[in-house]
């Protein structure tokens, strides 16, 4: 499997290759960040010590910015590439801009082009993992503040059992009812400016296919370790 650090035509950073293995696997790790705003030493901390070992990159908007910093280190750092998982899956935040540029020297070397890459934020993204359909918003166009129905419709609508969001800065994961069954809803937190008493945080998922229950364990971000943590239960839609 060849790595790339390019934006797929699905707006998913990572070869073609890498995207349907990711969508057949058995079983996969999901590292799910949202919220960073401006802090790409969080992202970098987190990739570092987690994004080895993951198979997707969930990034829920607000920092898309920060996840171009990223990439364009990993096209300067051979150590720093190693930590970045195959795909990258990221949304349009509030404050985040349509499109961002990062420049990668390497593949300038190699060929005559521009070594200026440029990436499409969607509002939303869909993709398959281990045969679960995945969802991914910020939630701010979701009226988050005002429940979570809107957020279960629209994962109902493309029949995602799995769906990602930021914009709260406060970590929740939970269960909802659909016609197609269960649908899990997680917000990883913020990384960077948490809110309602929880710590700076992330979440990271274990997939399997065939199975509707993933395993979801949010960390909270300290150094030099993360840790473990139970974010307060949520009222889910």
């Amino acid at each position: 499997m060849i790595k790339s650090l390019t934006q797929d035509k699905s707006l998913l950073i990572g070869s073609r290759e890498s995207i349907e293995l990711l969508a057949q696997k058995d079983s996969a790790r999901i590292l799910a960040i949202s919220d960073s705003h401006a802090n790409a030493n969080a992202l970098s901390f987190v990739l570092q010590k987690f994004g080895v070992e993951s198979d997707l990159l969930v990034f829920c908007g607000d920092g898309v910015s920060d996840i171009a910093y990223l990439l364009q280190k990993a096209c300067e750092d051979e150590y720093f590439f190693a930590c970045i998982p195959p795909v990258i899956a990221f949304v349009k935040g509030n404050n985040d801009s349509s499109s961002y540029t990062f420049m990668n020297k390497a593949a300038f070397a190699k060929n005559s082009g521009s070594p200026l890459v440029q990436i499409r934020l969607p509002l939303q993204n869909e993709l398959t993992v281990c045969g679960h359909k995945i969802l991914l918003v910020h939630g701010h166009a979701h009226s988050l503040y005002s429940g979570l129905s809107h957020l279960v419709q629209e994962a109902e609508n493309c029949g995602a059992d799995i769906l990602f969001y930021g914009h709260t800065h406060v970590p929740s994961s939970g269960y909802a009812s659909s016609k197609h069954g269960p649908i899990l809803l997680v917000n990883p937190g913020s990384c960077s400016i948490p809110r309602a008493c929880q710590p700076p945080s992330f979440a990271l998922l274990d997939v399997k296919k065939g199975n509707p229950n993933p395993d979801c364990v949010f960390y909270e971000i300290r150094r030099p370790d993360p840790k473990p943590f139970i974010p307060p239960p949520i009222y889910m839609a």
